[in-house]
């Protein structure tokens, strides 16, 4: 069971990421589901941000070049203009976060189809759990309590039965002041459904232990 397949979705991670996953539980704390997303999926989905990245570094680095022009033309000059020398060197530097953004965006698809191979998603008897497992490294670990939860889960489902379950539904304020939906969930999971119907068992077992 080792490897990845980016075109299934498993009920059991594989052992490395499994033995992973089990040494963050809490003592006494119940493994109920384990998988995977889609990798596939997850790069389709980011896709779209590629697609807006290449018109937005083609213009940024058109930018870089018109800005640069000045700065060549100068070389060639006896006596450039002390005006001309500060405008030369500003205007390039304006246009490098540009670049940057541009092939962050370009490389985002590509860097989320590898971590897909290292991201678990698990449902136990106390919580839900997103992980990005590092090899021998350090992991990333979100932790959503089903006392937080609620009955606020919303499911999003393909034709073949994949899609997302989304559990963690907020609004937040960005920077431009408009307000934005966040979603956190298992994206991208084979079997959605059933994905949905054990993490409802384990809300509902938990909510009856709480209130026993």
């Amino acid at each position: 069971m080792s490897g990845f397949d980016p075109d299934s979705n498993r009920e059991v991670a594989p052992p490395d990421l499994d033995h992973q996953l089990r040494a963050e539980l809490e003592r006494g704390e119940r493994l109920l589901w384990s998988g995977q997303p889609i990798a596939s999926r997850l790069f389709l989905k980011a896709f779209a941000l590629y697609l807006f990245a290449i018109p937005w570094t083609a213009f940024a680095l058109f930018w870089e070049v018109m800005a640069l022009s000045p700065w060549l033309a100068m070389q060639s000059a006896e006596n450039p203009d002390n005006a001309q020398q500060i405008l030369s060197i500003v205007f390039p530097l304006f246009g490098l976060p540009f670049i940057a953004i541009g092939f962050w965006m370009l490389a985002k698809p590509f860097v989320l189809l590898r971590k897909a191979g290292r991201i678990v998603y698990a449902i136990t008897d106390r919580r839900a759990i997103i992980a990005v497992l590092g090899r021998g490294g350090a992991s990333e670990i979100e932790s959503y309590s089903y006392s937080q939860m609620g009955q606020g889960l919303q499911r999003n489902e393909s034709a073949d039965g994949s899609g997302s379950l989304y559990f963690a539904i907020g609004r937040s304020v960005g920077s431009d002041g408009k307000t934005r939906l966040r979603r956190r969930g298992f994206e991208a999971v084979a079997k959605v459904q059933e994905v949905e119907s054990k993490l409802r068992r384990a809300i509902e077992a938990f909510e009856a232990a709480e209130e026993g």
